[in-house]
Parts: C-alpha cells; sequence; structure tokens
C-alpha cells in the first residue's frame, strides 16, 4: 500500500484530534473538574480479549467551513487507565453535529467521505502507556455505527467493528480486534 502525502496528514489530523480529547477538563484555579459523563461498556475479541466499561463523553470540533468538522466520542476507565475508544466522525461540508439516528458505516479515514465514522482503539496493559496497542479502522478496519437517539446533549448508540494494528510504516497489518458494544455519551462543551 502506498500513501499520499495528504492521506498522511488526514492521518495526522486525526492523531492531533485525539491528543486534544485525553486532556483533563480544569477551572480557572488550574483544579480538576468534575462533569457528569455517559458510560460505555463493549467486549473486545481477537488479539485482545476483553470485557471495558468506563465513561463517554463528546465533542465538537469546529474550524472554519470548508476545513474538516470533527465529531468525536471519547470513552475510557480510570484508575488505572487501560483503554480509549475513539469513534469519530469527520465531515469537510457543514458544521460538525451529532449524527441523527440511523445506521452508519465505520471504515477508513483516508477518504474522508461524508458520514464515513472512523475508529480509534487504544489498549493500555495494566494501565502502562508505554506498552500501548493502538488499533484503528484508518486504512483497512470496517463495522457499523447505530445512533439510537439523540437527546439534547445526549448521544446513545451502539457499534460492532474490526480494526487493526500496523508496523511503523503502516504497511503491513499486525494485529486484529473485533470490537462490540455501547454508550451513552454527553456533549462537553468545547470552549
Amino acid at each position: 500500500m502506498k500513501y499520499t502525502v495528504n492521506k498522511f496528514s488526514k492521518f495526522l489530523v486525526l492523531g492531533l484530534v485525539a491528543l486534544v480529547l485525553t486532556a483533563c477538563p480544569k477551572d480557572d484555579d488550574g483544579m480538576e473538574t468534575v462533569n457528569e459523563t455517559g458510560e460505555a461498556s463493549f467486549t473486545v475479541t481477537g488479539d485482545v480479549n476483553r470485557e471495558e466499561s468506563g465513561t463517554a463523553t463528546h465533542i465538537l470540533l469546529e474550524n472554519e467551513p470548508g476545513v474538516v468538522q470533527v465529531w468525536w466520542v471519547l470513552m475510557k476507565d480510570a484508575s488505572p487507565q487501560t483503554f480509549t475508544l475513539e469513534p469519530s466522525l469527520m465531515t469537510t461540508s457543514g458544521a460538525a453535529e451529532a449524527p441523527k439516528p440511523g445506521t452508519y458505516q465505520i471504515g477508513e479515514a483516508l477518504e474522508l467521505q461524508d458520514m464515513t465514522f472512523q475508529l480509534i482503539y487504544n489498549h493500555f496493559p495494566d494501565g502502562n502507556f508505554e506498552n500501548k496497542t493502538e488499533y484503528s479502522t484508518h486504512f483497512d478496519g470496517e463495522g457499523t455505527l447505530t445512533i439510537h437517539s439523540v437527546e439534547g446533549e445526549w448521544v446513545t448508540a451502539s457499534y460492532e467493528v474490526t480494526a487493526h494494528t500496523y508496523d511503523d510504516n503502516f504497511q503491513n497489518i499486525e494485529g486484529t480486534v473485533t470490537i462490540a458494544g455501547s454508550f451513552t455519551s454527553k456533549l462537553i462543551p468545547n470552549n
């Protein structure tokens, strides 16, 4: 597989967005805030075999029209943190918003087709971030995401997806997981 610089830059955008979302919100006095959050639970099979549960929040990352807009869900656990699961919707037309109820494809991030979701699953064995393995749908993964309801700040959904981890050159698949579960997420203001 060969990837153009343009496709690699889109992959880089996803990584930067993930970095932004892992930061904890803080008050003006620097103290960490406690927000009401949603919840998530899912099963991972394949290279990793686990039952996971944790919190779920979502955020809208908006730029100027014509630039990538992102609706991003962050699911994670704590004490120790052993995973993040991050489905996202990227679009270049219109503003980022929670999708309407329905079933959507999860697939490659490189095409940036409207209403195509991508997914990243990070596995941190025993909370060890240095031994992280990232599985994604960026190049080959596939699956579906079903939005059951969107009510105010809350979104309820279920999903089933196959994701892969790649070698350092993103040329060869080195591992595969299948993930199935559900979440109810709360909007976190982007300010």
